[in-house]
């Protein structure tokens, strides 16, 4: 299987149940672009994106709990990240609902992005 994003030993934040919760996301989004290169119907898109979007509000929700109990210093920083993401998906579920043919494009962007060091990779989706 051709993954869009790979997980990498230097996306662990060091906590095996936040680890484990980032591979999820990543299985999600490697599965969303499956669907979408092979051209799957657009029901079974929505469905992993709806699902992408409901596991990431639950593990979003969860993280910045975690990182106030431990008074960490960027805490409001880090709150943009996830509604950032969770607006990014609601846009690609508009752009698919609306049938845009350049989606994929937008993925292999993401996978250069992920995963070429160069180009800010080393960041965990």
């Amino acid at each position: 299987m051709l993954a869009l994003i790979k997980w990498r030993d230097s996306y662990s934040v060091g906590s095996n149940e936040i680890d484990d919760e980032h591979k999820s996301l990543v299985k999600l989004v490697n599965d969303i672009f499956i669907l979408v290169r092979d051209k799957k119907p657009q029901q079974a898109i929505t469905s992993t994106l709806n699902e992408l979007t409901a596991y990431a509000q639950i593990h979003f929700s969860g993280e910045e709990k975690l990182l106030a109990e431990v008074n960490y210093p960027g805490l409001e920083e880090h709150k943009i990240i996830p509604q950032d993401l969770l607006e990014k998906v609601s846009k690609y579920t508009d752009r698919l609902e609306n049938n845009d043919e350049e989606i994929l494009q937008d993925f292999y962007l993401l996978k250069r992005l992920v995963n070429d060091p160069h180009h800010g990779g080393g960041y965990a989706v």
